[in-house]
């Protein structure tokens, strides 16, 4: 876009009421974020801050990773019982 189109624009904005101003600020604002979020092309985990209800699963989440590593523990010992029977 070059300058003069700008220009235009600016002198066309000075036309506008206070309210016609915040809408157009609105939409610019939206038409941004969507161009930086296409262009970034993930989501920061800030955005999904606040999207489920705690506990997410019905589980706290350390009793769950508690849980987790004891089966993967469990496991682990059951492996190395296995292999050494098979000696």
């Amino acid at each position: 876009m070059s300058n003069e189109t700008l220009n235009e624009m600016t002198t066309l904005m000075d036309e506008l009421s206070h309210d016609e101003l915040l809408i157009l600020m609105k939409q610019l604002e939206e038409r941004i974020n969507s161009i930086v979020e296409s262009e970034k092309g993930h989501y920061s985990l800030l955005d999904l801050s606040g999207t489920v209800e705690y506990p997410a699963a019905g589980e706290d989440a350390q009793e769950w990773i508690s849980s987790s590593r004891r089966e993967a523990d469990a496991h682990r010992q059951n492996r190395g019982n296995t292999s050494s029977d098979h000696s």
